[in-house]
């Protein structure tokens, strides 16, 4: 058993490295001024496309940018050690007593769920916990949830403007999802596009017209990681990013939702 995830995951490595020499090998042909970096104006995919690779949000893609976007290995601890920085705010919205975890007060949730996920038995959730919940439940996150963690990371300095561009970052991801998900054009999800995740719509349909837009799942993901309400439940939350980081029911493969044609 163990060698045949191993060789699952050999296998999943070799299709990443091959995807991503094959779309670094096109972003070279775009690199005009032969810096080493192809600008948003030198890069002729779609838009959508540009945003998704560009990790750090500086408004260039590197190879740097390729090796996170596509390799599960890109960062120490893969999906989990990702989810775990982005989950730790999760866990600071709610943390009353400031001792870095949740209790089963401070989690909200029922008590069954609680002893689910305190997997080391310890009367108290963290991060990681969390984290270790989400991850198996998902595929490629890694890049997904550093990208996120850029807004934050790269502009958190308490300003204004730095939380609107940090709400733009993440809007930006919804506004994909949403692109992806719309098989009727409307701009909205509706249960049926949401699929297994339609039970979101009973807590994020704040306009009440039966559908979800990118600005609902935007400021509920805010309110999620730190914003005024930390009232936002762990398994609507979990659900949330299981929809983000696989938003493609027919085609979950790496790298699917990737357009990287120039």
């Amino acid at each position: 058993m163990v060698q045949e995830i191993g060789g699952a995951a050999s296998q999943a490595r070799t299709i990443a490295q091959s995807f991503a020499q094959k779309a670094y090998r096109q972003i070279q042909k775009t690199d005009k001024d032969g810096d080493g970096k192809v600008s948003r104006e030198e890069f002729e995919g779609r838009e959508q496309a540009f945003d998704l690779l560009d990790i750090n949000g500086d408004d260039t893609i590197t190879a740097a940018d390729f090796k996170q976007a596509f390799t599960p290995e890109s960062t120490d601890d893969g999906a989990v050690g990702q989810l775990e920085k982005l989950l730790q705010r999760f866990v600071e919205a709610r943390d009353e007593d400031s001792d870095g975890y949740l209790s089963l007060e401070e989690f909200g949730g029922d008590e069954e769920e609680f002893i689910r996920l305190d997997t080391d038995e310890d009367g108290r959730l963290s991060a990681r916990e969390l984290a270790e919940d989400l991850a198996p439940a998902t595929e490629f996150t890694a890049a997904q949830i550093q990208k996120l963690l850029a807004g934050f990371d790269r502009q958190d300095d308490g300003s204004s403007d730095a939380a609107a561009r940090i709400e733009e970052r993440v809007r930006k991801q919804f506004q994909q999802l949403v692109a992806v998900r719309d098989t009727d054009g409307n701009g909205r999800l509706s249960a049926e596009e949401l699929g297994e995740a339609g039970d979101l719509l009973e807590v994020m349909d704040t306009d009440e017209n039966g559908e979800l837009d990118a600005e609902e799942m935007t400021r509920f993901f805010l309110d999620a990681v730190g914003g005024e309400s930390s009232g936002v439940r762990w398994a609507d939350f979990r659900a949330l990013l299981k929809l983000l980081a696989q938003p493609e029911e027919s085609d979950s493969s790496p790298g699917a939702h990737f357009d990287t044609r120039a």
